[in-house]
């Protein structure tokens, strides 16, 4: 199938790699996830408002910038049969702190912190752009917020030549204080450099000067200006930046986008998975249970229903590596392109039961698409995913899946062409079936 000339295939990659490359932060992600929202109908809530009710049509809201509920609501709907699908917006990067510009051996740096559990050698000697949110007061201590983007490679984390560290390469720890801090100026060609013209740089194209501001402030990540892309010889792979999860946002915005207006479906993309979820815009904060529940009249409304719903939580899950195949457990080593994956743990990392995997099997083997399976081998710990929070919040059974990937949290991921597009085709199965 790798071969297919199907048109909507090549769309659907197109999509999703412009997605990727347009979203270097979880704020521009949920800008995008907004967009393809808008663009399918759906009208925006202010969650600071009262919502009518009964809740019904095409809406959504938005947490801080960075995290999106959205739901698809029949009129006159009852509160049976809700459908979720979950992913999270960020990915393992390396963020500045407050005060970001320091000066070492006439060198300017910028100061940053780690976020999640990035793969840190992949980061060294590559060209990183920096994106994110400034927030600002004018002149009235007004507050306001603007989405900036390098949008061209501005630092770099020069790594140390081999000559003058005799020992291994491969054997070399990082220090993640001393060795990961970029470099983005020098101070002999720029002796004036520094934080105020760093601000100034990427808040120009808004017209907003940092010297009319009464006060500054940043979330601003690293992150790899180079592309995301088709590759392979034939033309089979994708690789690029954010695949986990930006790969499993983009399919529950589509899916939702698509679906039928009958249908009851709703899309929870949520912050600060990689580090734990514990914020007010994370799966294990109230965001989750907040938005939901304002969708049901009364409480047992809402108690009822619940247990009837069925929670579709979507994250990468690791690929075999050819290199190292005894990493996984036999049987259940996803291959690219080999379809969606359904992950289990006896532990509840994931949240897939016995029902649930029969249920995805069999709405995907409806729509002719392939699936594989991941459970983590009993002496390798594996991950988990905003799954088993939310089930356990809400009290509502479901499935983790995902698409196969190599190199998972590296600044650079790599998957299959078919595999996104078979996991939106296998989840709009079983919304409609199930």
């Amino acid at each position: 199938m790798i071969d297919s000339e199907d048109v909507s295939l090549k769309d659907f990659n197109r999509g999703l790699i412009n997605f990727l490359n347009s979203s270097p932060t979880p704020y521009h992600a949920a800008a995008n996830i907004e967009d393809i929202l808008i663009r399918a109908g759906f009208q925006k809530l202010d969650e600071t408002a009262e919502w009518d009710k009964p809740l019904s049509g095409r809406n959504y809201c938005v947490r801080d910038g960075s995290a999106i509920a959205a739901f698809n609501l029949p009129e006159n709907y009852s509160g049976k049969g809700l459908k979720i699908i979950a992913a999270h917006t960020d990915s393992p990067s390396l963020k500045l702190r407050p005060c970001f510009v320091v000066e070492k051996m006439k060198y300017g740096m910028l100061s940053v912190e780690v976020y999640g559990s990035p793969v840190l050698s992949t980061w060294i000697d590559r060209s990183l752009g920096i994106a994110g949110r400034i927030t600002y007061s004018d002149a009235d201590y007004t507050i306001g917020s603007i989405l900036v983007d390098s949008e061209s490679p501005v630092a770099v984390i020069p790594g140390l030549a081999v000559h003058l560290e005799r020992d291994s390469v491969a054997k070399k720890e990082i220090n993640l204080q001393k060795d990961i801090n970029p470099l983005v100026f020098d101070a002999i060609s720029s002796p004036e450099w520094g934080e105020r013209e760093l601000y100034n740089f990427l808040m120009s194209p808004f017209d907003i000067s940092p010297d009319a501001c009464t006060g500054l402030s940043n979330d601003l990540y690293l992150y790899d200006t180079e592309p995301a892309l088709i590759t392979g010889i034939n033309s089979s792979l994708i690789n690029g930046p954010r695949i986990d999860n930006l790969a499993g946002c983009y399919v529950a915005a589509m899916s939702l986008a698509g679906a039928d207006p009958a249908l009851p479906v709703m899309s929870l993309f949520t912050d600060h998975e990689e580090v734990g979820s514990v914020s007010l815009k994370g799966a294990d904060g109230d965001f989750p249970y907040s938005i939901i529940r304002r969708i049901f009249d009364d409480y047992e409304n809402y108690a009822s229903s619940i247990r009837d719903a069925l929670l579709i939580s979507i994250d990468s899950a690791h690929a075999v590596h050819p290199a190292f195949p005894d990493v996984h457990d036999t049987g259940h080593s996803p291959v690219l392109n080999g379809g969606p994956v359904i992950k289990y743990n006896s532990r509840i990392k994931y949240i897939s039961s016995d029902v649930t995997r029969l249920m995805f099997q069999s709405a995907c083997s409806r729509a002719g698409v392939p699936v594989q399976y991941f459970s983590a081998r009993n002496d390798i710990p594996c991950g988990s995913t905003v799954g088993p929070i939310i089930s356990s919040a809400l009290g509502i059974r479901g499935i983790d899946i995902g698409i196969p990937s190599l190199s998972m949290h590296s600044i650079r991921e790599t998957t299959g062409v078919m595999d996104t597009y078979w996991l939106l085709k296998g989840i709009d199965s079983m919304i409609s079936q199930y």
